[in-house]
């Protein structure tokens, strides 16, 4: 019971006393004795209940203490939590701040590649068709466009190892059997390619020859003006059937524009 309602109850007690004694009722022994031993039993509780009351003043200080070290504990774990949740903030930004600048620099490599891709493919028209069929199988789709497409990397592979085998190929001189289509018909030749840029071709049986250039539609063949046993001696020196010697064959030297 609350220290106040004791002492409201124990006041109550004394006046109920003293109104006894005023309207001349006088108490008897027992009364007074019944009235001390109620006095001392509510001193009594009210000294229990004062007891009572500090302890559990001191249990709820105590716990009042714990709920404000609680408070400032959480209060720092919020504010930790804001800086991780702003740093977080932050990093997303940074990250998404990149990879929007990776896309755009991916979307200039697909051009540059695109481009680069159909040069090489503009390139690969001018390989002669015995050449090209060297290639490969990978190379050879590649170069005609008819391969599925592939990933970023594979086409960027693929161009390097495309160009690189150009770049071979423009170094060497190469001696293949064809056929030619000619103003006379189709002529079975064996041809010799001075790397891709000339092709000196003869007839079995040395009796025509050709010179070919490249050109965006293909090559070109001219029999014009070209001794066949000419071209006969190069594919002898080449196959090193006969000495190495001068052999006058056409080879014009254009300007690149």
């Amino acid at each position: 019971m609350n220290p106040a309602r004791l002492s409201c109850v124990l006041l109550a007690v004394t006046l109920c006393g003293a109104a006894c004694f005023v309207y001349g009722q006088e108490p008897s022994l027992s009364d007074l004795d019944a009235l001390t031993q109620q006095w001392i039993g509510l001193r009594s509780t009210l000294s229990e209940e004062k007891r009572l009351w500090v302890r559990r003043k001191t249990a709820w200080e105590g716990e009042l203490e714990l709920l404000e070290e609680q408070k400032r504990v959480l209060g720092k774990e919020v504010e930790a939590t804001r800086d991780r949740l702003t740093s977080a903030e932050e990093r997303r930004a940074d990250v998404v701040a990149r990879r929007e600048r990776a896309e755009q620099e991916l979307e200039e490599i697909d051009t540059v590649l695109t481009q680069a891709v159909e040069e090489a493919r503009q390139v690969a028209r001018a390989v002669p068709e015995p050449l090209f069929q060297q290639l490969p199988s990978e190379l050879q789709a590649f170069g005609t466009s008819k391969g599925a497409e592939v990933l970023r990397a594979q086409r960027a592979q693929r161009l390097v190892a495309f160009l690189s085998t150009i770049e071979s190929m423009q170094n060497r001189f190469h001696a293949v059997q064809q056929t030619l289509e000619t103003d006379a018909g189709r002529r079975q030749v064996e041809v010799l390619y001075m790397g891709l840029a000339r092709g000196f071709a003869v007839s079995p049986g040395n009796d025509w020859a050709a010179v070919g250039t490249p050109g965006d539609a293909g090559w070109t063949w001219t029999s014009e003006g070209l001794n066949p046993v000419a071209v006969r001696q190069l594919l002898d020196v080449y196959h090193r059937r006969q000495t190495a010697m001068l052999v006058p064959v056409p080879v014009a030297v254009e300007e690149a524009p």
